[in-house]
């Protein structure tokens, strides 16, 4: 009996032993790093591809009721079209076409039914075609350079090459990545293993700015099998599979894709969507048509037209006058006369005291004061009843008031200054709106701009969003974009 015993605790120490090896040394893990990147950068020494991927998008059903009340201000008799919106699909399907040669670039991307956007660098001229399908609108641009419009978001769609700085002709050359933005090979830690998607990974790690990013690397191939990176206010969840060697010693991963989050009303990240694709064809120094990179511009199109600093927006004529294009430049220079001067008042306020609250209405709250609020990083909203796009934040700021105990971060709507605020507050009530919403009251002040407190921020159009710092002092030049603020803000919070 004892030597049965015996004979199987040895072979299970045996089974430990084989089934967790000893984790590899530090020269080994900068090795398989290394290894990683070097399996990336043979697209450098071709000439030459195209690439074609199939798949799209898939989408929770709890991220396509959030995306329903973010588009809630643009229904049409209350009703939301999901045949205008992809977000409310449950599915999506898109192609991805990329092709350059050694004079010549094009990136398509096609979401069947929605929309379809195509960047060409021609050898000479870069343009865009966008068109909308279920709207029937196409709009162009063009440039003199293909670093706008191609660029360095020409990978960006797929997960493939994110393992170090890559550089291509056709990004701009004062664009840099140092080697600290994607890790040092001996700045990787061994973490453990994990199996991922099937296959036994080396889970690496490095800190950025502190914060950690993962590398899943197959511990057989030695090949990059998933990229995670998680901060405050986002978490990136990319992964590559089925390798093929295409050409001797090219590999590429066949099938790949990536997950996105969001944060429930509890503070929660959950995955609000997947983007998943599969190459379906792939050729390393193909013969390129002519017609791939040739995008004729229609008559009276639409142009947004980089060629001119600042930018000019017009419609296309074949034979422009001298008159009318003497009108678009002069329309342009004095649209960037106006927008120098106010970005640059607006990164004047940045660090200096946050304006007092003037006379006004408090919804949802007592009247609050930057001392109270000292301590707290705050999201201001400025917005008002009548502007369509502002109503498109409301949904959102309802959620991250909910989050405002987890993250430290308070969330204050600003609607322009009335004379009553009985409208506002119908709206507010009818919109379910939870969080607090200032509005300047102006009594029988002649004033009929969008309030003083607006000036005082530099708000000169609506939605606008600023951040407060913890010392009650103007954090952030100011956005429209909702979500980035938020995020800016977590992170502030996050930081002693």
């Amino acid at each position: 009996m004892m030597m049965q015993f015996a004979q199987v605790i040895a072979l299970l120490i045996t089974l430990v032993t084989q089934s967790s090896p000893p984790p590899p040394s530090e020269e080994a893990v900068a090795l398989i790093i290394e290894s990683v990147r070097g399996g990336e950068n043979w697209i450098h020494d071709v000439d030459g591809m195209l690439i074609r991927f199939e798949g799209g998008w898939t989408h929770h059903p709890k991220a396509i009721a959030q995306s329903r009340k973010r588009l809630a201000g643009f229904a049409i008799d209350g009703k939301l079209d999901p045949n205008l919106h992809p977000d409310l699909k449950p599915k999506t399907s898109e192609t991805i076409e990329l092709a350059f040669d050694k004079n010549r670039v094009r990136k398509c991307v096609e979401q069947h039914g929605f929309s379809r956007r195509v960047n060409v660098w021609d050898g000479s001229r870069a343009t865009t075609k966008s068109e909308y399908f279920a709207h029937k609108s196409e709009s162009y641009a063009i440039d003199v350079k293909p670093y706008r419009l191609v660029g360095e978001f020409y990978f960006i769609d797929i997960t493939w090459l994110r393992a170090g700085p890559h550089k291509f002709w056709w990004i701009d050359p004062k664009s840099t990545w140092p080697a600290e933005s994607f890790g040092r090979a001996e700045d990787f830690k061994f973490k453990g293993l994990e199996t991922f998607r099937g296959v036994e990974c080396h889970v690496l790690e490095y800190t950025r700015n502190g914060f950690p990013i993962q590398w899943f690397v197959s511990v057989e191939t030695k090949q990059l099998i998933r990229h995670l990176t998680i901060g405050p206010g986002y978490k990136f969840d990319h992964w590559l599979g089925d390798y093929k060697e295409i050409e001797l010693g090219r590999w590429m991963p066949m099938t790949q894709g990536y997950t996105t989050y969001d944060i429930d009303e509890k503070g929660n990240d959950y995955e609000s969507g997947r983007r998943e694709f599969k190459v379906v064809e792939v050729r390393i120094n193909p013969t390129l048509s002519d017609e791939m990179f040739a995008i004729e511009i229609p008559e009276n199109a639409k142009i947004t037209d980089y060629t001119h600093d600042p930018s000019l927006f017009y419609r296309y004529k074949k034979n422009m006058g001298e008159d009318e294009w003497h009108a678009i430049l002069k329309e342009a220079d004095e649209r960037h006369e106006q927008e120098t001067s106010i970005r640059m008042a607006q990164e004047k306020l940045v660090g200096k005291t946050a304006p007092s609250f003037p006379k006004g209405k408090w919804i949802n709250s007592k009247p609050m004061t930057w001392k109270e609020l000292a301590g707290k990083v705050v999201v201001l909203d400025f917005w008002s009843t009548t502007c369509g796009p502002c109503r498109a934040h409301l949904p959102k700021m309802n959620e991250f008031n909910k989050l405002r105990n987890k993250f430290n971060v308070v969330v204050i709507g600003i609607h322009s200054a009335e004379r009553s605020t009985n409208a506002v507050e119908e709206f507010v009530q009818k919109n379910k709106l939870e969080y607090p919403i200032f509005v300047e009251v102006l009594g029988d002040s002649p004033y009929a701009g969008f309030g003083t407190l607006f000036d005082g921020f530099g708000v000169q159009g609506i939605p606008y969003t600023v951040i407060v710092d913890k010392e009650g002092k103007i954090g952030h030049p100011g956005t429209w974009l909702l979500e980035s603020a938020w995020g800016t803000a977590r992170s502030m919070a996050a930081t002693d």
